[in-house]
């Protein structure tokens, strides 16, 4: 009974890619694990990370000018990756965070 009423709420489910706040959950794990990693002099490039939403995407951010050069290196300075060593090191909580969305989203449709 109401098998045909949950098959239309999962239908109007979005999927992983369409569905932003389940990629920002995971986007947040991203920008904290940069933040914590990040180089400090200043804090500047820790301070310059952030999220956001663009159309159906999630792009994590780190604007300070000197972000890519510190990531891969220069050929007049070494490679302090911080960006890379998050995503290796914290995909379990990446994903976790992503399927807790998800789960919740789940749990909104059909009333659980």
């Amino acid at each position: 009974k109401g098998m045909d009423e949950l098959n239309a709420k999962l239908r109007k489910m979005k999927g992983l890619s369409e569905n932003t706040d389940a990629l920002m959950a995971g986007g947040y794990v991203i920008e904290a694990g940069g933040k914590r990693r990040a180089p400090r002099k200043t804090g500047f490039l820790a301070g310059s990370g952030g999220v956001k939403k663009v159309g159906k995407a999630v792009h994590i951010i780190f604007s300070a000018l000197y972000a890519m050069a510190r990531e891969f290196g220069t050929r007049f300075s070494r490679a302090t990756p911080f960006i890379r060593p998050t995503i290796e090191e914290d995909q379990d909580r990446i994903l976790g965070a992503i399927k807790k969305q998800l789960q919740s989203d789940l749990d909104k449709i059909t009333g659980g």
